[in-house]
């Protein structure tokens, strides 16, 4: 498969660092010009290597809490375990790979809760307004611009926003109707957004921030950039220890390792945590790339204990469920709290 360009990774790493930019502001992020930026975004997206969706803001929203769970099952308990999760309809997100199985709910119901099987080795995170935090959710930029060696974008991370209460009722009405899958969508396979151009009633669920836009990348059908590829999800769970925090090995990572996760969520005790690995382009078998600065494994041992690490290569990970989102249709009794600290805009 050809390499991306040089051109195609500056507008890959514009879309991810600006999902909801106009397209002045994305093109400037790149640094090509508009013709170029115009031709490298629409293969980008005819080829399905990025995509669009629409994240709810848990807060703004109106959910109850949100719930990440890593689990390493047993052979017996793997299809159990993956029919449950696919059967809860709160699953929002279903990665099953060889060594692991990672999940998130989005619950609008603060009685409902996960699944349970037997014969499982589970981390489960939950995070609601009053407890844990989501600081980096699916947020690919600083990984991306790492991983070409161009400087980090400001924005991240992006997390998931828990402080903010609850917006207005049609806000999150018009979130409903722009999540729901069987409204006709743009252009096929056009995938990218601007704001700007929606109809106005749209607009105000991203106004209200009811809505957020993320640009993700499809890993596993990405091709190869400077000879390496991005080719396996590194997920990292453990308990913190004492007098530790889950922000301070976030700043770790990025500071001192050079690591930047596309997804981190803790509740305080625990931390599950998601990164990417390169190897080489072209080369037999699996032969990683290193690109830490330091090794990340001591910052791990120094914040969790136990630190467990799960390597699946991207290609073997199935998406059962990638994404698919909803918004409740009416906020939680608690919606008007605010929570400090839970909004988790900018860097760590």
């Amino acid at each position: 498969m050809k390499e991306l360009s040089e051109a195609e990774y500056r507008t890959t790493l514009a879309l991810l660092a600006s999902p909801g930019g106009s397209d002045r502001e994305r093109i400037a992020l790149a640094r090509v010009p508009s013709s170029t930026f115009t031709a490298a975004r629409r293969r980008l997206f005819a080829e399905g290597w990025v995509r669009s969706v629409h994240v709810p803001e848990p807060g703004p929203a109106g959910l109850a809490r949100v719930e990440i769970a890593l689990a390493r099952p047993a052979l017996a308990a793997r299809e159990p375990l993956i029919r449950a999760w696919h059967a809860d309809p709160d699953c929002v997100v279903l990665w099953v790979g060889v060594h692991a199985a990672f999940a998130v709910f989005f619950r609008s119901d603060a009685a409902t809760s996960e699944p349970t099987v037997a014969g499982i080795d589970l981390t489960r995170i939950a995070v609601d307004r009053d407890a844990g935090s989501v600081p980096v959710y699916f947020d690919y930029a600083g990984a991306w611009a790492r991983f070409g060696g161009a400087p980090i974008p400001d924005a991240y991370p992006v997390g998931l926003d828990f402080a903010t209460g609850a917006a207005s009722a049609r806000a999150r009405s018009v979130a409903r109707e722009i999540l729901d899958p069987s409204r006709p969508t743009d252009p096929p396979r056009r995938g990218w957004m601007n704001l700007l151009r929606m109809p106005r009633p749209q607009q105000r669920a991203f106004e209200e921030k009811v809505l957020h836009p993320r640009t993700l990348l499809d890993l596993a059908t990405l091709p190869a950039y400077g000879g390496r590829r991005i080719g396996e999800v590194l997920w990292v769970r453990g308990r913190l220890r004492s007098g530790r925090i889950a922000r301070d090995l976030l700043g770790a990572l990025q500071r001192d390792c050079g690591v930047y996760p596309f997804l981190l969520a803790e509740d305080g005790t625990s931390v599950v945590l998601g990164g990417l690995g390169q190897v080489r382009a072209g080369a037999p078998g699996r032969v990683p790339v290193p690109s830490a600065r330091r090794p990340v494994m001591t910052e791990l041992i120094a914040y969790l204990d136990p630190a467990d690490v799960l390597i699946e290569p991207v290609e073997s990970i199935g998406r059962t469920i990638d994404h698919r989102y909803a918004v409740p249709p009416s906020a939680h009794p608690t919606e008007t709290r605010e929570r400090p600290g839970a909004g988790v805009r900018g860097t760590a």
